[in-house]
């Protein structure tokens, strides 16, 4: 099966399963150009590479918020079973010629440029009590990063916040799309939703990411 990977430059690792060490598979792919770990079992997260790539799929992959969305974008390519034996998961692994399709609720646009950690915002939604923002990628990023969502009446008042992690660092990828999910109500009177991300320095404080012309994002709320 690793041979079978690294035909490919972009592997995704889906992982979270009863028997699945992700690390121990980065370390086995590492004459990949770039490879992706997703935790399924605790994902808020689609990541999909701009080219050609293969997705690792364990049988033991484990449920979570969104499974059915998760399972269904990374599980439409050319499939090959790799049977498990003795303390090993079955595994199949599914091959892309070309980035599969969005298949979650449509979002709107953001027109704006990128972070100065080269992450860049380019669509939102907030549905059904779920906050989903789509972003870009640079490359990789030499450090965690959070993001926040700032909810605003119309006077510019706060009516709620959220702090949540990045997609890790580590797994950055030049070009890729990362879809980003959470459970996160939004407040009455709510008309703007503020996006910014941050870092932590060794004493626990943080420090912004720029914009070209500030620290966040603004954008309405719209169905």
């Amino acid at each position: 099966m690793r041979d079978h990977l690294l035909q490919y430059d972009d592997i995704i690792n889906v992982g979270a399963g009863v028997n699945t060490n992700l690390r121990t598979w980065g370390a086995l792919l590492y004459d990949a150009e770039c490879v992706r770990e997703i935790g399924l079992s605790v994902a808020t997260t689609v990541v999909i590479p701009d080219g050609a790539f293969a997705v690792s799929f364990p049988e033991d992959a484990q449920a979570n918020l969104r499974d059915d969305l998760v399972r269904s974008i990374y599980t439409s390519g050319r499939e090959t079973l790799y049977p498990g034996r003795e303390n090993v998961t079955p595994h199949r692994v599914y091959e892309f010629d070309s980035p599969p399709e969005w298949t979650g609720a449509r979002l709107l646009p953001v027109d704006a440029p990128p972070f100065d950690n080269g992450a860049r915002l380019v669509g939102y939604r907030h549905e059904a009590d779920l906050l989903i923002l789509q972003w870009t990628l640079a490359g990789k990023a030499d450090q965690d990063y959070l993001y926040f969502a700032h909810y605003l009446d119309e006077s510019g008042e706060k009516l709620g916040q959220i702090d949540v992690p990045f997609y890790p660092g580590d797994y950055w990828c030049v070009g890729d799309t990362v879809y980003l999910w959470i459970y996160s109500p939004l407040p009455e009177g709510a008309a703007t939703i503020r996006i910014g991300m941050y870092s932590l320095n060794a004493d626990g404080g943080y420090v912004n990411s720029h914009l070209p012309n500030g620290d966040w994002l603004d954008l309405p709320v719209r169905n």
